[in-house]
């Protein structure tokens, strides 16, 4: 199955993506649509976590009202009208081992250790008392 890669009806080219999460949770969501007011579909919170085994209804809507965000602006013209893709959350391949201590190389920065922080010192009351004393004792001469 491939992605459709025509422009959408104003030309702009620009596609509104979904994660493959986001698409699971859309699905979900609209098995819970209870009422459509103004156009707008009413999803059951409390039915969506049941669901989507969310802990409450609340972080259902948590993660509802995000992606209907995302699809009413697409729908209300922000977006171009074009049809929807979707995009791999799992770009990033796999990790790379780290080599071992002794197997850096050369040009391989070390992080540098982090100095502790000079505390300040507060001069006792009685080292101020005495250098003011020195001083007018200076001043007066």
């Amino acid at each position: 199955m491939s992605t459709p890669t025509k422009s959408g009806a104003n030309g702009s080219g620009e596609k509104l993506e979904l994660n493959q999460r986001e698409i699971e949770v859309m699905a979900m969501a609209f098995m819970c649509i209870s009422d459509v007011k103004d156009g707008v579909p009413q999803v059951d919170a409390k039915k969506l976590a049941k669901i989507g085994n969310y802990a409450s209804a609340d972080s259902a809507r948590h993660i509802w009202r995000p992606i209907q965000k995302k699809l009413m602006a697409h729908a209300s013209g922000e977006g171009d009208g074009s049809p929807f893709i979707a995009t791999s959350t799992r770009g990033r391949g796999t990790p790379k081992k780290r080599k071992a201590d002794g197997e850096a190389g050369e040009g391989t920065p070390t992080k540098k250790p982090r100095g502790k922080k000079a505390s300040k010192v507060v001069p006792k009351k009685e080292e101020i008392e005495d250098y003011i004393d020195e001083e007018l004792a200076d001043g007066e001469a």
